[in-house]
């Protein structure tokens, strides 16, 4: 091997371990079971089955992954009763016991509806047009909907959704769990959320979660899902996907 060669290889070399010193280490989270494509998951009890997309976040910003997990969830009902979406319904959970929910990416207003009394621990907002309020939202939300019904301290953003009739639960924990970047949510995170809300029977809906990073060094974590009837608040089950972090 003549030294022109060897020159040859060595810069090779050098631009190989360059190039692998400055490449970014990426981490996503894939399904780990119930798997029918690379980038999905679904499970289905009592009557209600979800698809979960794990890959699916393409909007701004593109490197969310740095700072959340972004989740694609496609909810249907089938199970005969009204179900409740609230966010602390939805929990990532790592293989250490870690629990996580799910994260509130806009503000929630609340205040006594007319037909309520003080003593009711359910808050609901029935006065979109205050002052605190006035902001409709920027464009049309980007979630998909059928039979659905938005909760009533979401009606303020969601002017467009019929709220939630009877009471629902307000808690305050969702929307202190995370100290949210200057830079989150954007506009595409808030379009694109899942608000919580009500699904009728027979209805569906589709849109994003957003979790926190899953500790480092925690291969696998699951997605459980709490199933309650929000007339009585019961809850008649609970769903869990097998979730795993690799990289890409």
């Amino acid at each position: 091997m003549n030294s022109l060669t060897h020159q040859r290889i060595g810069g090779l070399s050098l631009t190989v371990a360059c190039l692998c010193m400055t490449c970014v280490v990426e981490p996503v989270v894939i399904p780990d079971g119930r798997v029918y494509s690379e980038s999905h998951a679904s499970g289905e009890l009592a009557g209600v089955q979800v698809f979960a997309d794990a890959l699916s976040w393409d909007k701004s910003p593109r490197d969310l992954w740095r700072t959340l997990i972004p989740i694609e969830v496609t909810i249907q009902n089938h199970s005969g009763r009204p179900l409740r979406l609230a966010y602390g319904d939805f929990q990532l959970v790592g293989s250490s016991g870690v629990r996580s929910p799910a994260l509130a990416p806009m503000s929630g207003h609340t205040g006594l509806g007319p037909s309520e009394t003080p003593a009711t621990i359910m808050l609901a907002d029935y006065h979109p047009a205050a002052p605190v309020h006035a902001a409709p939202p920027p464009r049309p939300p980007g979630f998909h909907h059928n039979r659905f019904w938005v909760a009533p301290h979401f009606v303020y953003r969601y002017p467009a959704i019929v709220p939630w009739p009877r009471p629902f639960i307000f808690d305050p924990r969702s929307f202190v769990r995370f100290s949210w970047p200057a830079t989150l949510p954007t506009p595409e995170m808030l379009n694109e959320a899942l608000p919580e809300g009500v699904l009728e029977n027979e209805g569906s809906v589709q849109g994003f979660l957003f979790f926190p990073l899953v500790q480092q060094g925690d291969p696998r974590v699951r997605l459980e899902i709490a199933l309650i009837n929000v007339d009585d608040g019961q809850q008649f089950g609970q769903l869990t996907m097998p979730l795993q972090v690799r990289t890409r």
